[in-house]
């Protein structure tokens, strides 16, 4: 199986993929500049998300790439004083390498994530109050899963391993909260950049719980916001995003998770050198515009070392011209 599906499997490269799904939250604070959405009915925008994974292995040296592309359909369905409701659509995930794309199981996913259309309940501040239709966005999760422990089960993938998979998916869509967080990671940060007033160079810093994306015990973080330039002329403003997770907290969280994992599924308990230092951090940088609280392009980049093993992943979204 390619290496997308192979990295949803409970053990070292489990744990690997799992701390690079922490959330995102932040705290709003006092200050100078503020967005505030000024969006109306009907309004649309195209933009393109691009991600890409990063990943070497201990003791193989196994490296792996994956970069995908895809266009992002927003609409605002409804604006007003009390606020908005906001369609973001993804559309065809396309990858650069199109053999990584052959798995069947990976088709199922993908073919899953451009059928989904998120309804966001946006506050007149511009942070998300919720997921509208998330118990539908759960629905499609739950369906794509089950054709793919089906396809896994006919090409003789071991129970543990589909259960370990099963379990991990199901956590990620188990609630409205946990699909806001794991699923629309680039757009959820750009609706964190609202409801806070910002004063140039001075970080806006908080100190978060952040879920887990085993459903245990949430991890320690500090998240910061800067209003890093501000453009007049061209009514734009720059805005950085940094998030840095207690390393020794968050060894201890995730043995208890991969522990509590291993005994669901029935799967041999990690030990200390499965689980060696762990590091986790994320920065972003956005440009926003000032009249409007559109965004015009957001980078995000996560880096996750567990050992001697790392990742990085990282995506762009850009906003496409209209001709």
């Amino acid at each position: 199986m390619c290496s997308r599906v192979r990295s949803m499997n409970v053990g070292a490269a489990g744990l690997l993929a799992a701390v690079t799904v922490i959330s995102l939250t932040a705290g709003a604070q006092d200050g100078g500049l503020q967005l505030r959405p000024q969006w109306k009915a009907g309004d649309v925008r195209v933009m393109e998300l691009v991600r890409q994974r990063a990943a070497t292995r201990s003791g193989t040296g196994e490296s792996q790439q994956v970069t995908t592309r895809s266009e992002i359909e927003v609409r605002v369905l409804s604006a007003g004083p009390e606020g908005s409701v906001v369609q973001w659509q993804l559309g065809e995930v396309r990858f650069d390498d199109p053999d990584q794309a052959k798995d069947p199981g990976v088709a199922e996913l993908l073919g899953m994530a451009h059928h989904v259309r998120y309804e966001l309940d946006v506050g007149p501040d511009g942070a998300i109050r919720g997921l509208r239709n998330w118990t539908d966005v759960r629905a499609l999760a739950q369906g794509a899963t089950a054709r793919l422990l089906e396809t896994m089960r006919q090409k003789g993938v071991p129970s543990p391993t589909r259960a370990a998979i099963s379990s991990r998916i199901t956590a990620l869509y188990s609630t409205e909260r946990q699909i806001l967080a794991y699923s629309l990671k680039e757009l959820s940060l750009y609706h964190l950049a609202f409801g806070k007033r910002y004063e140039l160079s001075t970080p806006i810093t908080a100190q978060e719980r952040l879920p887990n994306a085993f459903g245990g015990e949430p991890f320690p973080a500090t998240t910061s916001f800067t209003l890093a330039r501000l453009d007049e002329p061209a009514r734009q403003a720059v805005i950085e995003w940094k998030q840095t997770v207690d390393p020794v907290e968050a060894r201890r969280i995730m043995v208890k998770a991969m522990t509590d994992a291993a005994a669901r599924t029935r799967r041999p308990a990690p030990t200390e050198a499965d689980l060696p230092s762990i590091e986790i951090g994320a920065h972003a940088e956005m440009v926003v515009d000032i009249d409007t609280g559109a965004l015009k392009s957001l980078r995000l980049e996560r880096v996750s070392r567990v050992g001697p093993s790392s990742q990085t992943d990282s995506s762009t979204l850009t906003e496409k011209p209209r001709y």
